[in-house]
């Protein structure tokens, strides 16, 4: 069977550390091997369910009997409604822990963006609080040169007097 997924040409790691690109190029090698194996197996999984599912055919004889007993026959038949050897592969515990494992992945997302929209709010504040204080200081400033000019006007005012 020819694969269908791309050979995407492999980079040369360049730069940097030649310890962290040896441990990368091991990584990377170990990740390959380990999905070739998973794939490997997949593989012998699925042809092992096309082998179940061709042997499912009963033979019925010249005397319209099978050659099977009744219990055989009751046996692999299974339950009713239920194709025996269609059955998802794994455990029950197994298909637990996938969804624990996703619920806690869910979780964590959440968490994460809980966290994230928390620390913009913190920024948010804090650029509000510095951005307040400016003003606070430009409108003392202002009024600090109002209440001067004011001054000086009462000053000029009180001196027009005194000449005339």
């Amino acid at each position: 069977m020819p694969s269908t997924t791309p050979i995407i040409p492999r980079r040369e790691i360049t730069g940097g550390s030649t310890v962290i690109a040896a441990l990368i190029q091991e990584k990377l090698a170990a990740r390959r091997a380990h999905n070739s194996l998973e794939k490997q197996q997949r593989l012998q999984k699925e042809e092992e369910l096309r082998q179940r599912q061709a042997t499912r055919i009963f033979h019925l004889q010249k005397d319209y009997s099978y050659r099977e007993s009744n219990w055989q026959i009751g046996r692999l038949v299974g339950d009713s409604g239920v194709v025996q050897g269609t059955e998802k592969i794994g455990s029950r515990k197994a298909k637990l822990r996938g969804h624990r494992r996703k619920d806690k992945k869910k979780l964590m997302v959440l968490k994460e963006g809980a966290l994230a929209r928390a620390a913009r709010r913190e920024e948010y504040h804090e650029r509000v609080k510095a951005k307040r204080l400016i003003r606070t200081a430009e409108r003392a400033e202002m009024l600090a040169k109002q209440h001067a000019a004011a001054q000086a006007a009462k000053k000029g005012e009180e001196g027009s007097k005194v000449k005339a």
